[in-house]
């Protein structure tokens, strides 16, 4: 019969037929092991067990210990997914195909032990011993190498680089899917390179050579630079931004753990570390150098200062310059790398990493990017420090204005006038709340602002100045270039204006802060001024002081409005401002204490007959016990913890003084409360005096 004419359904009729059990089992092991490489491991499994029927006709044949090879590795693809039962079978199979390789390994090496070591890997895979895994899959390629099993290191390295990839170390995995194509295209297997290049397109076939490593290295370092520099640019606290540094650069370096020291006067001291697997890293107490010999290679450390220049050694164990530092003979290191932290020419201190798995892994390609995210971390913890300075001015000033503001209320108390200065108290620390979280979001908004990418995006042109046609044209970075500048222009427009907004409240709440100084004063001779007043406009101005936008975008809380624009009075409208605002404050409150996404507060203000209007306040908050209900308005009561008990006392006075009732309904803890003021159309005339007299 001609080949093209033959089929699989035509082959297995005529091993059915001639009982040619040995030619089917071939076929079936074959078939197994490519379903296996194709990532169908269900179908893998179920080929095997067919083929587990025909084995006895293949006895002490090589092909034995390929179907175990490939029956383990497709239930290590299965088993993550597997339950109850399943799960307990599926992993009996398995310990029994590695104690099958195991044997055979013990009796030939160069034949089995490769497979073994890969299968081994798996099952650490499975179990979740990273290290393990990671030591397993190295061990296995460099078996298969060793023995010019090119077949197997592709499917080592292949599985190696998706474990790598499940990790989130897309360069790492990258280098081991790269030598997988390697191997397949040595192996013939153009239908899988073909497959991983579509699958990984970072990666290229190996005959493309060194360019084609490059050009994927390039491109990857443009995304792994912007990403790293952003999460550096973002963060202005100190304790986390060391964190964050030694966490880009070990992850971006595809090292192991990492160390940040710092200079302090003449030492280093060591300030921070961590481990990629499991990922861990943190801030510590200042550690000389001279105590931290269990960290880092001081050796290294002291050079990479002093000459300024990054120290790099492909394998510390075995170099004679590093062999004989305590710290590397005893944690015999591989690859280690440690780079200065320079800032126009001085050192800041250095970054310390290894990896004790490979050999050479900081070679050319990374460090060039080392070298870009080491002075982006040396510019960020400059940052930070000047950012941790005014932080400390900001916090001097607050005490001092807290201090004077104490000396006021201890001579208004002593003046007979203490409930009057405990009101301002309260309320001119309502309008420093707000005053504070805007202060927070414009820092926040200036520590993520972009207007640094343009610094970048100069440094990029200027790089190719001599050749700019051919890098916008050509380069990829170049291609993307003025799309990018396009977008970080909208970013950079969007960023001013809301700036401008925030500033804008800020001054609202600094002259709402006046105000209040200027009505206490006033209140002491407990004088009302009355005057024609929109109260809608008076519930808006009391939501930019107590809860503004920042606010409600800081505690995410939504703020609903049913205001009637008709709804006109007379009364005296700092003092409603401040009822308002109180009501306004304890309602935000109320939400941010409260369990559970719902944050919400709605706001009514409806004409009431007689020509009065109602104002009502309701929140989906922590809501009120009954047997607080009839002590919430009392001076001193309160049940927050920072809670002074004024803000609802001095409401219920000044309401009393509009000749307006407040009151406060809840069906209890957790179901929200709602607190409603009703004003008359006219403020009492007794004790009051006109808005004209005033001016």
């Amino acid at each position: 019969m001609p080949e093209e004419a033959l089929t699989e359904a035509q082959f297995l009729r005529d091993c059915e037929a001639h009982q040619t059990r040995y030619a089917l089992c071939h076929y079936q092991i074959l078939k197994a092991m490519c379903l296996t490489l194709h990532g169908r491991p269900a179908d893998a499994l179920r080929v095997a067990d067919e083929a587990e029927e025909n084995l006895g006709f293949l006895a002490g044949k090589f092909q034995t210990a390929a179907l175990r090879f490939y029956r383990a590795l497709a239930i290590a693809a299965l088993l993550p997914a597997a339950e109850g039962e399943r799960r307990e079978r599926l992993r009996e199979d398995l310990d029994a195909c590695r104690e099958r390789l195991r044997g055979w390994t013990q009796s030939c090496p160069a034949n089995f032990e490769h497979k073994h070591l890969l299968v081994e890997a798996e099952t650490a895979r499975v179990d979740g011993r990273v290290d393990d895994a990671a030591r397993l899959y190295e061990q296995a390629i460099t078996s298969a190498r060793q023995h010019a099993f090119v077949n197997i290191e592709a499917v080592a390295c292949e599985l190696a680089g998706r474990f790598w990839m499940s990790r989130g170390r897309t360069r790492t995995a990258l280098d081991f899917l790269t030598d997988a194509i390697a191997a397949y295209d040595r192996a013939g297997q153009d239908r899988k390179v073909s497959l991983l290049v579509e699958e990984f397109p970072l990666t290229r076939p190996a005959r493309d050579g060194g360019a084609a490593r490059a050009a994927r290295a390039d491109v990857f370092d443009v995304e792994t630079l912007l990403k790293a520099a952003r999460v550096l640019s973002q963060e202005l606290v100190v304790e986390r931004l060391l964190a964050s540094m030694v966490q880009v650069l070990v992850e971006s370096a595809g090292a192991e753990r990492g160390t940040l020291l710092l200079v302090r006067g003449d030492s280093l001291v060591l300030v921070a570390k961590g481990v990629a697997h499991p990922p861990e890293f943190g801030a510590l107490p200042s550690v000389p150098l001279e105590d931290a010999g269990a960290e880092v290679c001081a050796a290294a450390v002291r050079l990479a200062v002093r000459t300024r220049q990054t120290v790099i050694s492909a394998d510390a164990s075995q170099d004679p310059a590093f062999r004989d530092d305590p710290y590397v003979s005893a944690s015999k290191v591989r690859s280690m790398l440690c780079a200065p932290l320079l800032l126009k020419g001085r050192a800041l201190g250095a970054i310390y990493l290894e990896n004790n798995l490979f050999e050479g892994l900081f070679g050319p390609e990374r460090l060039e990017i080392l070298h870009l995210l080491a002075a982006q971390s040396a510019v960020s913890f400059n940052n930070a420090l000047v950012y941790e300075n005014l932080e400390k001015m900001v916090e001097e000033r607050t005490r001092e204005l807290q201090r004077t503001q104490q000396k006021l209320v201890d001579a208004a108390r002593k003046a007979g006038m203490a409930e009057v200065a405990d009101s301002a108290m309260h309320n001119v620390g309502n309008a420093l709340n707000s005053v504070m979280v805007l202060r927070m979001q414009l820092s926040e908004r200036l520590a993520g602002s972009r207007i640094a990418r343009l610094a970048q995006v100069a440094q990029l042109l200027k790089s190719h100045q001599h050749d700019l046609a051919a890098f916008l044209e050509s380069d990829p970075r170049g291609q993307r270039l003025i799309d990018y500048v396009d977008e970080l222009s909208r970013h950079l427009a969007a960023e001013n204006q809301a700036a401008a907004g925030e500033v804008a409240e800020l001054g609202e709440c600094v002259s709402r802060i006046r105000d209040i100084v200027s009505d206490q004063l006033r209140n002491a001779g407990m004088k009302i001024i009355v005057e024609p007043v929109v109260v809608a406009a008076v519930v808006e101005d009391a939501l930019r002081v107590g809860l503004n936008r920042a606010e409600r975008t800081h505690h995410g809380i939504e703020v609903v409005c049913e205001l009637s624009d008709e709804v006109r009075i007379e009364t005296d409208r700092h003092r409603l401002l401040q009822i308002v605002t109180n009501l306004v404050t304890n309602a935000r409150r109320a939400v941010c204490h409260a369990v559970g996404p719902a944050r919400r507060v709605l706001v009514r203000c409806a004409p009431t007959e007689g020509g009065g209007c109602s104002v009502e306040i309701e929140d989906t908050g922590v809501g009120i016990a009954s047997d607080h209900l009839a002590r919430l308005f009392q001076q001193g009561f309160t049940t927050w913890p920072e809670g002074t008990g004024l803000g609802l006392h001095s409401s219920v006075l000044e309401a009393r003084l509009l000749g307006a009732a407040l009151r406060a309904e809840s069906k209890g803890p957790g179901h929200g409360a709602k607190f409603t003021l009703e004003l008359p159309a006219t403020a009492p005339r007794r004790g009051s005096i006109h808005a004209e007299a005033t001016r």
